[in-house]
């Protein structure tokens, strides 16, 4: 009897087994999108989105350590040639004091789980959207040194990401889900490698275009060129006081996304004028007078443009919802 009772339960334990794997296996971890990118799948779950308060004492430490040695060196060089020193104080207009308040509080935020572009659009992809649809060339598209095959399209207008993402199936991402998938699941890192400062070994710091996508390691989630590469277009509307609890602007917890509803913020994307979250430090953040790439290379910067912005540090990558099963736990 108790033989016949252990091999019951060995059969139901193999069953289970069995199920686990079926299951498993019919929500693939990568799919390839109908232009042609390959996907990863991001799973559902909570993440810690923004700055912690911590963490900004830490940045405005770190900020006055670089100032001042930045003026050393300056006056260093001024005094070697014979030459009264100055401060030029506009080399840190960027840095007031309120210049993290858009990324605070640091707040939970539940994600459904989606599928997010392994890389972001290249000019190859970009150029058959255009030869299938006649839609007009993005500007920069005939100049050498940035519409090459696998470098980054740039110089798209957000209407511009909008239009490719729906002719390929899917839309662009909403700022949580572009900060939860660039996190790689790690947990209160600053960068997607990790708290080491940005180097020539991780992103691209230096040059005069974009370098071609997948030419540095992928994140955790085997994303490629979350940081330096371009920055990109997020799905939500700009406002710096998004994070914070108010009457007008209510913070959702679960799929956050300021726009309004999803389907119908798509739906009539072509109406909307308004300013859009970038995400992302673009490869020319630096500005080459001090190392500012610590702090806009941060995976919880926050950046904005218009919607008619076509600069060549602005491109972007698109995502389509996972199957309903893998919503759920």
């Amino acid at each position: 009897m108790k033989h016949t009772s252990f091999l019951a339960f060995v059969a139901y334990l193999s069953m289970a087994c069995l199920l686990l794997i079926a299951d498993a296996s019919a929500i693939p971890q990568q799919i390839t999108g109908e232009d042609g990118m390959r996907m990863v799948l991001i799973p559902a779950g909570e993440f810690q989105m923004g700055t912690s308060a911590d963490e900004v004492k830490e940045l405005w430490k770190e900020i006055k350590e670089l100032r001042d040695r930045y003026r050393r060196k300056k006056q260093r060089e001024a005094e070697a040639h014979g030459c009264e020193y100055w401060w030029p104080d506009i080399l840190f207009r960027r840095l007031s004091i309120d210049a993290f308040d858009d990324e605070i509080p640091c707040h939970t935020v539940y994600l459904d789980a989606f599928y997010i572009d392994q890389h972001e659009v290249t000019n190859a992809q970009y150029r058959r959207f255009i030869e299938a649809t006649g839609y007009a060339e993005p500007k920069y598209w005939h100049e050498p040194q940035h519409n090459q095959p696998n470098q980054p399209v740039i110089g798209v207008y957000w209407h511009d990401a909008m239009a490719y993402a729906i002719w390929a199936g899917k839309r662009l991402p909403t700022e949580a889900e572009w900060e939860y998938a660039a996190r790689g699941g790690l947990i209160g890192k600053r960068y997607p490698w990790g708290d080491e400062p940005p180097d020539e070994t991780k992103v691209q710091r230096h040059g005069e275009n974009a370098v071609a996508v997948g030419s540095y390691a992928p994140n955790g989630y085997g994303l490629f060129d979350m940081e330096a590469s371009v920055g990109e277009w997020c799905l939500d509307e700009y406002q710096p006081d998004a994070y914070q609890p108010s009457s007008h602007l209510p913070r959702q917890q679960n799929n956050p996304f300021v726009g309004g509803d999803i389907e119908s913020f798509v739906k009539n994307y072509t109406s909307v004028e308004t300013e859009h979250v970038l995400r992302g430090g673009a490869w020319s953040s630096d500005g080459g007078a001090w190392s500012s790439d610590f702090l806009y290379l941060r995976i919880a910067n926050r950046e904005y443009g218009v919607s008619t912005d076509r600069s060549f540090r602005i491109g972007f990558r698109c995502v389509k919802s996972a199957p309903v099963s893998e919503k759920s736990d």
